[in-house]
């Protein structure tokens, strides 16, 4: 018999039929699918503008040229980031009185708002591979489907949570986390926080279900620098230490931490083996504080702002050769959130100027140290690179 002469089975197949067209265009619809990827923004840079007044996200190409406003009204609150395809920007804007996880495409448009949650956010990020979405609220990292779909907290871990209610002097103080980074396998992650006695400190994941790594960032400082030959530098019990930011080699299974204490800056490099941290080097800075790190997309260079705290030296962008121990300063200058080029023969980065309080982007030649400067309205800033096209 056939099965469609049958009035009621053939009821049945068309109603199957309708419910899988219908799963199929609400996949497609919240991202779940993503079957026609749209435009990419390819050898592009991505940056915040002030320029009109309100932070909006805008684009241009790797030289300065044709610079586009991608967003109007956004009031940006965070540094963009793009897909894996380039095809998706992901930002902190404003909704009412809140703050919201955004996501535009690569030419901009409508954007769409992907959390809803009250409660403050920051660090937006996909996953490397582009298959998760990422970010900060109220203190507690989340990974969640690129539509913002089932969001699900990665830190604090279940065991700080646990602790922090365990304990009965601090009941319920869950650490709160500030920043985090992804391995490029997307499977392990570092997130930063704040512990309750005021020092930043490191929880490493090497995957979703792996048990997390705390290395007391205090003890280990001291023994490296004991080890440095600067053991008078010794950090107190009730010194400070904050870290400053934290980078992961793109290409090679390597993970860097800047931190700062009183007037000294140091800066950690951990390789990951199989799991598990291993100490690659370490370098400390007298009287100087260092911010964000870079690393080369091979993981054989480090790049690393740096500004003196002794009132002689002058601020400027370092780069270490983890091969060699070399250090040399490429440009001189307050700089902010460096990172290499896809190629890695360029850094691109925030040129501040705190007097005129002003900031520009601009790009580093790393052969000749050349500046130059891509922006010139005084309020450009947190820019990014986009993947490069296959050329």
């Amino acid at each position: 018999m056939n099965v469609l002469r049958n009035p009621e089975y053939r009821g049945i197949v068309i109603l199957v039929l309708v419910i899988a067209v219908m799963g199929f265009v609400l996949a497609v619809a919240t991202g779940k699918l993503e079957l026609f990827p749209g435009p990419m923004a390819l050898d592009k840079i991505i940056f915040v503008s002030d320029a009109t007044g309100s932070p909006e996200i805008c684009a241009m190409n790797a030289d300065g040229s044709g610079r586009t406003q991608l967003t109007t009204g956004a009031k940006v609150r965070s540094a963009p980031a793009i897909s894996a395809r380039g095809n998706r920007i992901v930002y902190v804007g404003r909704f009412e009185r809140s703050d919201q996880v955004f996501a535009i495409g690569a030419e901009g448009g409508m954007p769409d708002r992907l959390t809803s949650a009250t409660g403050p956010k920051k660090e937006p990020r996909y996953t490397p591979d582009g298959k998760q979405l990422s970010f900060i609220a109220s203190g507690r990292v989340f990974v969640a489907e690129t539509n913002g779909d089932s969001p699900r907290p990665i830190f604090p871990t279940a065991s700080e949570v646990r602790a922090a209610m365990s304990n009965p002097l601090r009941r319920g103080e869950v650490p709160p986390y500030f920043d985090y980074g992804w391995a490029p396998d997307s499977e392990a992650i570092v997130g930063l926080r704040k512990d309750p006695d005021g020092n930043d400190a490191a929880t490493f994941l090497a995957g979703h279900d792996a048990e997390p790594k705390s290395p007391p960032l205090t003890p280990l400082l001291n023994e490296l620098l004991k080890q440095e030959g600067a053991s008078k530098r010794r950090i107190a019990p009730d010194e400070r230490v904050r870290i400053t930011g934290l980078a992961w080699a793109a290409k090679a299974p390597a993970l860097a931490f800047s931190a700062v204490s009183r007037n000294d800056g140091f800066l950690i490099v951990f390789g990951v083996e199989k799991g598990e941290l291993r100490l690659g080097g370490f370098r400390s800075f007298g009287d100087h504080k260092i911010g964000q790190p870079a690393f080369a997309p091979d993981g054989s260079a480090v790049v690393i702002p740096m500004s003196s705290t002794d009132g002689i030296s002058k601020a400027g962008l370092l780069k270490l050769d983890l091969a060699n121990g070399r250090a040399e300063v490429i440009a001189s200058g307050v700089f902010e959130r460096p990172s290499y080029s896809p190629a890695g023969d360029r850094i691109l980065a925030t040129l501040s100027n705190e007097i005129r309080q002003r900031r520009d982007v601009v790009t580093i030649e790393l052969a000749t140290g050349k500046v130059e400067r891509l922006t010139r309205d005084g309020g450009s800033h947190d820019a990014i690179w986009s993947p490069a096209s296959e050329k």
